[in-house]
C-alpha cells in the first residue's frame, strides 16, 4: 500500500510531512543514570566484538545498536513484554527494503514496532507508509483494537529515530518526534540516551493503555 493509497483512505496529507500529521506525545519519564551507564558499557562491548552499527549495511550479521538497548529495556518489565519480529516479517514480501527488527507484544497484542532501513531519505514517504501499513496489520490482529489502545512505531536508519503511533479505533495516525544520533562511537552511544528514554516511555505508555483496556473489558 503506497502513501497515495493511505492518504486517500485515511485522510492523510497528499504528500508526507511530519508536521502535517496529527501530533501525539507520550508522557516523559527518565530512566536512572545507572541504567544508562550499564547500557553504554554493554553497547560498547558489543561494538568491540562486531562492527560499529553505523558502518554496517542492514541485514548483515553483526552489531545492531538497538538490540542491547531493547534487551535492557524489556528486562525492566520482567517478562510482561515479549519481542517477536519474526511473525510480522513472515507476512511481508521479501523484496521490500528494510527490516522489522523488533515487534513488542503484551498480552499477545502488538504495542511497538521497529522498522529499520539503510537510509530514510530520499524514500521517506514510502518508508513511513510501510510502517503505517504494519500498524494496520498489527491492529487487525490485536484483541483490543476496538479500544483506544495505540500501537507505537519507530522508523530508523540508526541516525534518525522517528516515532509514530496509530489509534485503530479512530483510524488516525500520529507523529510524536524525531531524535538524532551520530558521530564517533562514544558520542553516538551518548546521544542514544534520550532515545532509550523515549523507547521506554513508548513501551510504558503502550503497556499501561493495554492493561487499562483489559481491566475495562472485564467490568
Amino acid at each position: 500500500m503506497s502513501w497515495h493509497n493511505l492518504a486517500g483512505e485515511y485522510g492523510l496529507p497528499h504528500r508526507y510531512a511530519s508536521k502535517k500529521l496529527e501530533q501525539h506525545h507520550v508522557p516523559t519519564h527518565c530512566l536512572p543514570l545507572s541504567f544508562h551507564i550499564e547500557l553504554f558499557k554493554s553497547s560498547w562491548r558489543s561494538a568491540d566484538v562486531y562492527m560499529d552499527s553505523i558502518y554496517q549495511a542492514l541485514g548483515t550479521t553483526g552489531f545492531h545498536v538497538l538490540r542491547p538497548m531493547m534487551l535492557s529495556l524489556l528486562a525492566l518489565f520482567h517478562g510482561r513484554l515479549i519481542d517477536n519480529p519474526v511473525r510480522r516479517m513472515a507476512q511481508e514480501t521479501r523484496n521490500l527494503v528494510g527490516e522489522v527488527t523488533h515487534e513488542i507484544f503484551a498480552m499477545d497484542d502488538t504495542i511497538f514496532i521497529v522498522l529499520e532501513v539503510d537510509m530514510i531519505a530520499p524514500q521517506e514517504q514510502e518508508h513511513v507508509a510501510r510502517l503505517f501499513k504494519l500498524f494496520i496489520s498489527a491492529a487487525q490482529d490485536n484483541h483490543y483494537s476496538k479500544s483506544q489502545v495505540r500501537i507505537y512505531g519507530l522508523l530508523t536508519d540508526r541516525v534518525r529515530f522517528a516515532f509514530f503511533s496509530y489509534d485503530h479505533s479512530l483510524r488516525r495516525f500520529a507523529f510524536d518526534e524525531e531524535l538524532l544520533a551520530g558521530g564517533p562511537r562514544g558520542q553516538y552511544l551518548t546521544r542514544l540516551i534520550p532515545i532509550a528514554n523515549k523507547i521506554f516511555n513508548v513501551l510504558f505508555s503502550g503497556y499501561l493503555a493495554l492493561l487499562q483496556a483489559s481491566a475495562i473489558s472485564k467490568v
